[in-house]
């Protein structure tokens, strides 16, 4: 890993330092001897106790955690109160045991039903369990109470005032803002048990660059912060991310032709642990008889269950209907 891409444990200036005398990535300044690399920096740029503290917080960075067996079977297990469901058995099925404290990305194109499943997973946890807090964090600024209010009516609920009671939503435009809900939320006496970002995309998508790694380093910060959360207070993290041509633009094919896949580039899906995809088929015109449009859910990869199961399904008022 170059060291430009760990700011801020590296700062941008020293990095700079090091690569101009040929220290360019992590695995340089660690297994290269301090005195060799104090020699090599120019004179006054750094003394050798500051070049021994930033060694060692960059062996911090990059190590990974440890954790004893019986904690990593804990989180395996899911079994933390959380288990995502809809209240459709074919759905349910597909997303039996993947909540728990894990990070879920659901990605697809636009109105492919990505807050819908969002929104239903979450009504139906705070309905089932009367303790349960969740939090939504909105960074599009288009989340309606009214659609929940009406699905949990649709469900038969007879007091969708006191569930939404427990659904608190915060507007964040801009990762400061979400940093302070973050910590807001690690705060409070009641900790929510599933935190939903709608949506990651419009959050992180404008800082990644191709010439530079800085949005590349606050995206892996920001992801690392979630992580923490979930395992810290046994909560699930439901990331909505948009979607993205697969092999760029074809002006041959129409649009709704073109493969998609998601958004934010491959490294991102190494820092969830479950990937869902969801897809729409428009409902043909032309045919007197079709209903409400078709939508797909299936699995493109998990930690801790088979990639490729798929479901198909259509919405009614809000609920799952399967197709």
């Amino acid at each position: 890993m170059r060291l430009s891409s760990l700011e801020p444990t590296v700062s941008s200036e020293v990095a700079t330092i090091l690569e101009n005398s040929g220290i360019r990535t992590d695995t340089d300044i660690i297994f290269t001897p301090p005195l060799e690399i104090f020699q090599r920096l120019p004179p006054g740029s750094m003394t050798l106790q500051e070049l021994t503290k930033l060694r060692t917080a960059v062996i911090e960075f990059v190590s990974p955690e440890s954790a004893l067996a019986s904690e990593l079977l804990f989180q395996e297990s899911g079994d933390d109160g959380v288990e995502l469901c809809v209240g459709n058995e074919g759905i349910d099925e597909l997303l039996r045991g993947l909540g728990g404290r894990r990070v879920i990305e659901i990605s697809g194109d636009r109105a492919s039903g990505k807050t819908a499943l969002t929104l239903n997973i979450v009504l139906n946890h705070l309905t089932s369990r009367a303790q349960d807090t969740v939090a939504w964090i909105d960074v599009l600024g288009d989340f309606t109470p009214a659609n929940a209010y009406a699905i949990l009516e649709a469900k038969g609920n007879q007091e969708p005032d006191v569930i939404l009671d427990r659904l608190q939503v915060s507007l964040t435009f801009d990762t400061d803002a979400f940093y302070a809900v973050l910590d807001e939320l690690s705060s409070n006496a009641i900790r929510p048990r599933i935190i939903v970002v709608d949506a990651i995309t419009p959050l992180l998508g404008p800082l990644l660059s191709g010439v530079s790694a800085h949005g590349h380093a606050i995206m892996t910060d920001l992801m690392r912060r979630l992580r923490a959360f979930s395992k810290a207070h046994g909560a699930t993290i439901l990331v909505i991310n948009n979607a993205t041509l697969k092999h760029g633009f074809d002006a041959t094919k129409p649009v709704e032709q073109l493969e998609k896949k998601p958004a934010l580039g491959p490294s991102f899906t190494f820092m969830t642990d479950t990937t869902l995809w969801l897809s729409s088929q428009k409902k043909d015109p032309s045919d007197p008889n079709a209903s409400s449009p078709t939508f797909h859910l299936s699995i493109l990869k998990s930690r801790n269950k088979a990639s490729g199961l798929a479901r198909s399904f259509s919405l009614d008022q809000g609920l799952y209907v399967a197709s």
